[in-house]
């Protein structure tokens, strides 16, 4: 008797770690006074929002970016093939990325992003690794093929600075608040999304 396991297919994430160069780059920018953010997330106790406008910068970050869009479309070639909302094909544009400053007591609610990919970097975690469910995470949210809820943790500590992932933009996740620490966490992120055309 032959017996064979099926999974259905599903879509990831992928990772890398920025090169020094550019880590370097982003961080200085961490540490400057930006332009901020509104959006739909703003609260009290929310994370303040700061734009990167500079273009020079964003070409590094997007160049790098760039690569890791290719690894998923070629990895997960079913998720934008299957995005039948356009009529024709359309490149993909690179939106302004933010700073999140996030202190002890805050956190990122459940959410999603707009656009077709979206990505998070770490860059200053100013924590130690534990083994808390919650302390400091990560957490994708999703659902399997029989709707239960399923959830993927990614334990962040200071090791994790310099580390991106990429992802498709209506994957939910949230961001728990972290301890250990009294200084601040930073991170960046942003949305890839279709370039538009005129009517």
């Amino acid at each position: 008797m032959q017996i064979i396991s099926k999974v259905f297919p599903n879509y990831g994430f992928v990772e890398s770690k920025l090169d020094d160069d550019l880590y370097n780059i982003l961080l200085k920018e961490c540490n400057k006074k930006q332009k901020r953010m509104i959006s739909g997330l703003t609260d009290i106790k929310v994370p303040k929002h700061y734009f990167i406008t500079d273009k020079k910068i964003q070409f590094k970050l997007f160049s790098f970016v760039e690569q890791l869009v290719k690894v998923y479309i070629s990895d997960f070639p079913g998720y934008t093939a299957n995005l039948n909302t356009l009529d024709r094909p359309c490149s993909l544009v690179y939106m302004d990325p933010w700073i999140n400053k996030m202190s002890p007591d805050q956190f990122i609610p459940l959410h999603t992003h707009d656009g077709v990919f979206s990505y998070n970097i770490w860059m200053k975690i100013p924590t130690r690794l534990t083994n808390d469910k919650y302390n400091s995470n990560f957490v994708f949210n999703y659902s399997s093929s029989l709707g239960n809820h399923l959830n993927h943790t990614i334990k962040l500590s200071e090791e994790d600075e310099g580390k991106i992932i990429l992802f498709p933009s209506i994957l939910e996740h949230i961001v728990y608040p972290f301890s250990q620490s009294k200084q601040e966490r930073f991170s960046i992120a942003g949305n890839i999304k279709y370039k538009g055309g005129g009517i």
